[in-house]
């Protein structure tokens, strides 16, 4: 019987602890300075990123080692060379059926 009092009274401290930390973060996360504050640190981790991508491409430069940027460009162009070639292979298919029969049975020399 005590076990189960000690249980419930836990969960009901849980509980409006919960409520309360809930209560809590949702005033701080409303306040001016606070959300001013996480415009500054966010705009400062952007920063950094950004001068560390510049750095990491000069460094790959150096090298002459290529970026990501530079192999998604290839990616991208290898991607539509690819297209290119599929709607070149169905054309000459195509072509291919309407040829007659003789001339598909003929040898090339």
């Amino acid at each position: 019987m005590i076990e189960g009092a000690w249980k419930q009274a836990a969960e009901a401290w849980q509980k409006e602890w919960e409520q309360q930390a809930a209560r809590w973060w949702d005033a701080t996360l409303r306040e001016p300075l606070t959300l001013e504050g996480m415009r500054k640190a966010l705009e400062g981790v952007c920063a950094a990123k950004e001068r560390s991508d510049q750095a990491l491409e000069q460094l790959w430069a150096l090298y002459r080692l290529p970026t990501a940027t530079d192999v998604e460009r290839l990616h991208e162009r290898l991607g539509d060379l690819e297209d290119g070639l599929a709607r070149l292979q169905a054309t000459v298919e195509a072509l291919a059926e309407r040829l007659p029969a003789k001339a598909k049975a003929e040898p090339k020399a």
